[in-house]
């Protein structure tokens, strides 16, 4: 990933071009850097990528894109680029950097250059004549980016790590953000960081910043239901796997193996397929790796045996890392370097792991289920559904097919009547059981060691109330729920530390 650090107009004694450099080359979490700065009145923008990816040149992906109008640096992985050239209609060559995409379609489709941009990626745009900053990520959130107002200026960064070294920045703590990820709120945070001042642009969010003006985010990529002719059921499974043999066939790599991070899951499993589907239809592209971590027999995580059924029917042998073996803190102890940002991503260290292993099987890539669970999977909040459109009798039977834990009525009036009733309805409830309201769907438990004057104080349950399923656009419970595990912000801090 490429490291970015930018300052725009911030006056002659804060941080320059050499603070920039030094910056990047403290902190970057690159193991083999390149350094490449540019400044200009109003305008200092770094960045540091891996020497060792040449793809783009000496500067791989990261390369700063300027011309007599822009200047443009992106931290992205670009897909369908060819479908991209031919909108631009203009002279842009097939080896282009991700940077240099963004410059052509900034510069043809202005704000509205991230509806045509597919891949994963952040972006910073200069505009040299206006003196007017435009940032752009996308809805999956794997590219981070962060961004503080001050000194009269904006800084934009891919890391907390990058902001906090700055001379003269004084990171102050936001109790309110670290206090929600201790306790586990996790879906009660919204943009906050753990430092004052400092926000996270949010995935399929774009920002706006000139000197003299707020910043200003909005929203760009918004998810929709998309009504289409309704199709048999054999004819839209064949759609899907198309779909899905031309994603994966775009994502792999065209010059070595391509791992692929296998659950016993549909979606990961989906994944390795498709691309499998699509090798058997042409034998030159290379291998796909089925890697999976393995857990011992009685394990709840176990799903070998799954894994070795899909193995053996595409004729392929799975790769396996032990879950056993993998340490839950590596290193905790003896860390060199601490990152300044205390959210966790819960499986790092299996990650890791995955990660290695494919780098030692000589796989430049890997590919995983993102996005299956949420674009697929419904949960028992369709009850709550059926009850609203009246189908009480068939709510009450699945509800007793699937209650395996025996919630009995509670459980049922958890799935199937509570998420459609009025927020002052629930409110009253809570009032008459002595205060202890309604959990919703979704909602995290504190642990005891939270003090509930601490939720109460940071208002954490109405934040989760204003950012939750519930409080979603849409028609029913459950497209409310798949909008929002599309849209939490959440989703997006854990994408970015899996592809960090």
């Amino acid at each position: 990933m490429t490291a970015i650090l930018a300052l725009f107009g911030i006056g002659a004694r804060t941080p320059g071009e050499h603070e920039v450099r030094e910056a990047l080359t403290c902190r970057a979490r690159t193991t083999d850097k390149l350094i490449q700065v540019h400044s200009e009145p109003g305008a200092t923008i770094g960045l540091a990528t891996n020497a060792t990816d040449s793809t783009h040149g000496a500067f791989g992906n990261g390369a700063i894109a300027v011309d007599d109008d822009y200047i443009v640096v992106a931290d992205a992985t670009l897909y369908y680029v060819p479908d991209l050239i031919r909108k631009l209609g203009r002279a842009v060559v097939p080896t282009a950097s991700p940077s240099q995409l963004v410059l052509a379609a900034f510069r043809a489709f202005g704000t509205a250059c991230t509806d045509h941009l597919e891949g994963d990626f952040a972006f910073v745009v200069w505009d040299r004549h206006a003196h007017r900053v435009h940032c752009g990520r996308d809805f999956t959130g794997r590219r981070p980016l962060f961004l503080a107002e001050w000194a009269r200026g904006l800084i934009v960064a891919t890391s907390l790590d990058l902001i906090a070294s700055l001379p003269g920045f004084n990171p102050r703590v936001n109790n309110t953000a670290v206090g929600a990820d201790a306790a586990g709120l996790l879906f009660s945070l919204d943009d906050e960081t753990c430092m004052r001042g400092v926000r996270s642009l949010r995935a399929g969010y774009a920002a706006q910043w000139a000197p003299g003006e707020t910043l200003r985010t909005e929203r760009v990529w918004n998810p929709a239901p998309l009504n289409t002719s309704p199709l048999a059921f054999d004819d839209a499974a064949e759609q899907l796997r198309e779909l899905l043999a031309n994603a994966v066939r775009e994502r792999r790599s065209a010059t070595a193996p391509t791992a692929v991070w296998m659950s016993g899951g549909r979606d990961s499993t989906a994944v390795f397929g498709a691309g499998m589907y699509s090798r058997h239809r042409d034998s030159t592209d290379h291998p796909l790796i089925p890697i999976s971590r393995s857990h011992p027999p009685g394990d709840s995580g176990r799903e070998n045996e799954a894994i070795d059924h899909i193995a053996r029917f595409w004729q392929v042998q799975p790769h396996w890392v032990d879950a056993e073996s993998i340490p839950m803190f590596p290193g905790f102890r003896n860390r060199g370097t601490w990152s300044a940002e205390p959210f966790a991503q819960p499986f790092e260290g299996l990650t890791r792991a995955l990660a290695s292993a494919g780098r030692q099987l000589g796989s430049p890539v890997a590919l995983d289920g993102y996005g299956g669970d949420f674009l697929f999977q419904v949960s028992r909040i369709y009850l709550a559904d059926l009850v609203a459109r009246g189908k009480v009798r068939r709510a009450i039977r699945d509800w007793r097919a699937m209650d395996g834990a025996g919630e009995g009525l509670r459980g049922f009036f958890c799935y199937g009547v509570q998420p459609n009733l009025p927020r002052w309805a629930t409110r009253a409830i809570a009032t008459a059981r002595g205060g202890r309201p309604l959990r919703e769907s979704m909602e995290r438990t504190p642990p005891p060691w939270i003090a509930p004057r601490f939720i109460l104080e940071h208002g954490l349950r109405d934040r989760f109330e204003s950012l939750g399923p519930a409080s979603q656009i849409g028609s029913s419970t459950a497209e409310r729920e798949t909008r929002f595990y599309l849209s939490h912000q959440f989703f997006a801090r854990v994408n970015s530390k899996m592809a960090g």
